[in-house]
């Protein structure tokens, strides 16, 4: 049974996945000798340093998401700061993270949504276009969902966007290119 609007609903099902997660495996690698914090990842700051400026942590074990695409994109920070941080550092940037989803229909979004907006106070609008004018959508008899865009008020500044329909996570990629870019969208 599960809960909806204050309704109990039963829901029918041939088989139940529960996921309870994952841990970085942390010991054995001389962290605890050298004095590096360890909790559920490896304590490190913006540019992926751990208290030793020349030791970085990247991927699972540094978190904040386990997935591969996050693991890359830290590698990427870890590798040019390491090599050009007497230089210029670059602080890791997780708002150009694409996330999906990939069930029926497809969820995947960049950037805010409107929840987490609304908890950092950040101002935001909203443009929703409905996929079903979408000609793919529509020449593959999948022409549902949405896209929902969060930009700065006044402004085609992408914050977010977030897609739900069928193909949502390849949709996604575009967004991504313009949210990284700092360009519009909307």
């Amino acid at each position: 049974m599960v809960e909806h609007l204050g309704i109990e609903l039963g829901i029918e099902f041939d088989a139940l996945l529960h996921a309870v997660g994952r841990v970085a495996r942390l010991s054995g690698y001389g962290l605890e000798g050298l004095g590096i914090p360890t909790q559920r990842t490896v304590e490190s700051n913006e540019y992926l340093q751990t208290i030793y400026p020349n030791i970085y942590a990247a991927g699972d074990v540094a978190g904040p998401h386990q997935f591969t695409h996050t693991a890359a994109h830290q590698a990427w920070y870890a590798a040019v700061n390491a090599l050009f941080g007497d230089f210029k550092k670059f602080k890791v940037d997780y708002s150009v993270i694409p996330w999906a989803t990939f069930i029926d229909p497809e969820v995947a979004r960049v950037g805010l949504n409107e929840q987490e907006a609304r908890e950092q106070g950040i101002a935001y609008e909203v443009v929703k276009h409905r996929i079903d004018a979408l000609v793919r959508a529509i020449a593959d008899s999948e022409a549902h969902g949405f896209v929902k865009v969060l930009t700065v008020p006044g402004k085609d500044r992408i914050l977010g966007v977030t897609i739900v329909g069928t193909h949502a996570g390849d949709l996604l990629a575009e967004y991504v290119l313009s949210k990284g870019a700092g360009q519009t969208g909307a």
